[in-house]
């Protein structure tokens, strides 16, 4: 058995007296399972249609160990206000909160 994908998506094709049904898989892919050595030669043959390859499970996902040493910096933005002598604070513009 052969797994063929077909890059134009769901389509219903007949080759010889079968018909097949490319239906989407779990990975987003449009495929068939083309027993009939024929039929497969017939198939990739034509452009639109390959061999699906194999596709690598997915990692299993990371536990979160709630250390967060191990996490990237967060970039921040540059302060907006600044601290003046008297401990009011300034505005870049020179202007004075109340």
């Amino acid at each position: 058995m052969t797994l063929i994908q077909c890059k134009l998506g769901p389509v219903q094709p007949v080759v010889g007296d079968h018909q097949y049904q490319f239906t989407a898989d779990g990975h987003g892919r449009y495929v068939a399972e083309v027993h009939n050595l024929i039929h497969q030669r017939v198939f990739l043959s034509v452009e639109h249609y390959i061999v699906a390859p194999e596709v690598a499970e997915e990692p299993p996902p990371v536990e979160d160990d709630g250390d967060v040493t191990d996490l990237p910096p967060i970039l921040t933005a540059p302060r907006l206000a600044a601290n003046t002598d008297s401990g009011q604070q300034v505005r870049r513009r020179g202007k004075r909160r109340s």
